[in-house]
């Protein structure tokens, strides 16, 4: 697969790397470390000089030398990008993970967030939601590993009560039933 490239004033002509439409050059380096099978998605540099890389079954980030750090879709929380201050957010499902956090060159990542949104999306096969009264979110969800395994958990926008907290693992446990899954 070829990913695009975008020519800017530092990279005018075409050359044996692949890039991103939006983002610079993915440097010969970093693209090898890549598994050809998940070559050929969007990706963006940031001003740190990693590279946010999208593929098939993982998304990775690389340096200008190797991949840095890679999870499987299912272990994607969220990512967000804020337009004015081009910061990249990227949430791991995993509570300890810290998120990968950078700006990005571009100023418009479009088709990087499009697909991550859908990669994300494609492993949610269901959602029950509901928020607390002090505001925060809180959402019991059903994902599909990419062996095709599901999980359930818990996520929060912020701190909850125990009552709350109580009220959360009910509501996964009614979601695994209706979904015909073992408690």
């Amino acid at each position: 697969m070829r990913l695009f490239k975008r020519d800017t004033p530092e990279t005018t002509q075409q050359d044996s790397t692949d890039a991103s439409p939006q983002g610079g050059t993915l440097p010969s380096a970093a693209l090898a470390d890549i598994p050809k099978d998940q070559r050929g998605g969007p990706y963006e540099e940031l001003e740190d000089g990693r590279f946010i890389v999208v593929g098939r079954n993982i998304i990775m980030v690389t340096d200008a030398t190797h991949l840095v750090d890679s999870g499987l879709w299912h272990e994607v929380q969220y990512a967000s990008w804020d337009a004015r201050t081009r910061q990249f957010r990227l949430v791991w499902s995993q509570p300890d993970r810290p998120a990968l956090v950078g700006k990005t060159i571009s100023d418009n990542p479009q088709s990087l967030m499009e697909k991550i949104t859908h990669r994300v999306d494609d492993t949610i096969v269901a959602t029950r939601r509901f928020v607390t009264s002090t505001g925060a979110s809180v959402a019991a969800t059903v994902r599909r590993r990419v062996d095709g395994e599901l999980f359930s958990a818990v996520v929060t926008s912020g701190p909850i009560s125990d009552a709350d907290q109580e009220k959360a693992y009910e509501l996964e446990a009614k979601l695994r039933e209706e979904l015909g899954m073992d408690s």
